[in-house]
């Protein structure tokens, strides 16, 4: 069964002589120190009182090399499309070539299992060794290590490697990213900061838009409101607020604006003055703030998620998926203390 694997292997190892000096040294090494054929055939045996389960470990056993050689001396993150020529064909030796010869060994057909059900069951527990079952996959893992790569452990990639210390690590960061982004989110947020107070000095200038859904409504995108020494960024604000703020400009006398969020705008929600309060219509404040804000938050949590898969690091979707949520609720609640005001 193993010696065409092994003449495979073999040229394989011999033809690194032939690679570019840098690369091929490290290449190399990396391949002389991978298990051999006859060393995994060795750790797990066919036969036993089990055949199906044995063959199913052998096999995971080859997958995980393949894994190994995928990840490479370079940490590629399993990119096969940046292995030399020499690592790919060392791949396929461990993940396909070998895993064939033992599926002819058991007597089962190379691509389906065409209704065998000792086959059927040999597929469902490769792939539960490998990964899907966490409890047999972390035994059989721990299992691979010690066998074969006792000393040689930083040859494998983290998912390979983990032990208990590596996965409390591994919490420990991930908490650490996610309380990060929570209150990072809320930092920006400053659901605290609820209102300002003072004469308003200046209203600057202003452009009316109206919003284009199924729901129209008007609104004045402001720029350098002044309230008493405080000058606010771009600030959205209804006609009705809008002329509240001006009548008490006009007057000179001291307000109180409560100011939320539209997203990254400020928004003016409620003027309260000697005489009167004006507060933003009560349907454009719940439909902003408890409709919009969640659904577009959703959206954006989603949107995060794929975060990791683009960025090849987990950390950077988790603290995005904490800071988008913890960010919305920190403009629901100071919209709503702004509302109040």
């Amino acid at each position: 069964m193993t010696q065409r694997i092994r003449a495979i292997i073999v040229i394989l190892l011999g033809s690194l002589a032939f690679l570019a000096p840098a690369h091929a040294q490290d290449s190399a090494r990396f391949l002389r120190n991978m298990p051999t054929i006859e060393q995994i055939e060795e750790a797990f045996p066919l036969g036993g009182d089990d055949p199906v389960d044995a063959a199913a470990r052998q096999v995971a056993a080859f997958k995980v090399a393949g894994d190994v050689i995928a990840a490479g001396p370079e940490g590629r993150n399993g990119s096969l499309a940046n292995m030399n020529p020499v690592e790919a064909k060392a791949y396929d030796a461990y993940s396909i070539t070998a895993p064939q010869a033992v599926r002819d060994e058991m007597g089962w057909p190379r691509v389906v299992c065409a209704g065998n059900v000792d086959c059927i069951r040999y597929d469902t527990l490769v792939t539960d060794y490998v990964w899907r079952d966490k409890k047999k996959s972390d035994a059989f893992r721990a299992e691979f290590r010690e066998k074969l790569f006792a000393g040689k452990e930083a040859m494998l990639p983290d998912r390979h490697r983990y032990n208990k210390a590596t996965r409390d690590g591994q919490t420990f960061n991930a908490v650490l990213t996610l309380v990060g982004g929570l209150v990072l989110g809320l930092f920006v947020a400053q659901p605290l900061r609820r209102a300002r107070e003072g004469e308003i000095r200046s209203l600057g200038s202003g452009v009316i838009k109206q919003t284009q859904s199924a729901i129209s409504l008007t609104y004045n995108s402001r720029n350098h409101i002044t309230i008493g020494d405080k000058k606010l960024g771009t600030t959205v604000t209804s006609p009705r607020i809008d002329d509240a703020l001006t009548g008490a400009m006009d007057l000179g006398a001291p307000v109180r604006v409560g100011i939320g969020w539209t997203f990254w705008r400020n928004w003016a929600l409620c003027v309260r003055g000697p005489a009167q309060t004006v507060r933003e219509p009560f349907f454009s404040f719940v439909l902003q703030t408890f409709i919009v804000i969640p659904v577009l938050t959703l959206f954006a949590i989603v949107a995060a998620a794929f975060l990791g898969p683009i960025t090849g690091s987990g950390h950077v979707a988790v603290f995005a998926m904490a800071f988008v949520p913890a960010y919305a609720a920190g403009q629901v609640i100071k919209n709503v203390r702004a509302w109040l005001a």
